[in-house]
């Protein structure tokens, strides 16, 4: 069944409205890797390969054209969903087809994927694995080395860069920080908006940038936020007492 001008119109919008919400940021750097050359099918959808597909390309490095990317950066939505348009209707996508990949910016959608991907990914019940107190100092030096890193990207001019992009761009300066960031992106996020670090740091952006660096810390041992900056804390007193 052939599909009008009109029709290609609304998805082009509905789809270029979901890129650009700015709840799922890392749906700009999904599209620009490729991430929806496939179409994923109903089941992939429903289960927990489409987060898992996200997230193998969130890594991943990709050219652009500089208009594309400033319209990206400066949400200037026209030129966008005409070029969503003409992509669409040049590759004669179906009316289940252009429904899939709408599905796959609905953020309930994606949450429901991810919710999936970890039921697929759950531990079966037993004892936490305990950070040793010998390696206390072991997440000290960790906070140390994203404390900076932090720092600038918080003082980062907020654009409608993603936050794989920003740490991208900070990497030259913190290579190791901004590794180790981008190895747990996605806990990064949720640290950014924890409400109880961001009551603990409202002064100013060091402290801040203390804070986030703390909690962060543990992710090698999957320690809680609340964990990982307890384990800070006794690591630097104890660091202060051997150097007496």
């Amino acid at each position: 069944m052939k599909i009008s001008e009109a029709e290609y119109q609304r998805f082009a919008e509905q789809f270029v409205d979901g890129i650009l919400d700015s709840r799922q940021p890392w749906l700009v750097q999904y599209l620009l890797a490729g991430g929806f050359s496939k179409i994923p099918t109903e089941d992939e959808i429903n289960s927990g390969d489409l987060a898992l597909g996200i997230l193998s390309l969130l890594e991943r490095d990709w050219l652009v054209e500089q208009w594309k990317a400033d319209a990206f950066r400066t949400r200037d939505r026209p030129p966008l969903v005409a070029w969503i348009k003409e992509t669409i209707s040049k590759q004669k996508r179906t009316k289940d087809e252009m429904s899939r990949l709408l599905a796959c910016v609905n953020s309930k959608v994606l949450k429901r994927s991810l919710k999936a991907l970890q039921k697929k990914l759950a531990f079966r019940p037993g004892a936490n694995p305990k950070l040793p107190a010998d390696q206390y100092s072991v997440v000290l030096g960790t906070a140390e080395l994203l404390e900076p890193a932090i720092s600038q990207f918080l003082a980062f001019p907020k654009t409608s860069r993603s936050l794989g992009d920003t740490l991208r761009y900070l990497k030259k300066d913190h290579p190791k920080a901004c590794e180790f960031l981008n190895r747990y992106v996605q806990r990064f996020h949720q640290a950014l908006d924890d409400p109880a670090l961001l009551q603990r740091a409202k002064k100013n952006t060091e402290a801040r940038a203390r804070v986030l660096a703390q909690a962060m810390a543990g992710s090698d041992y999957d320690l809680s936020f609340s964990t990982s900056r307890e384990r800070v804390r006794q690591a630097r007193r104890l660091a202060e007492k051997t150097s007496h």
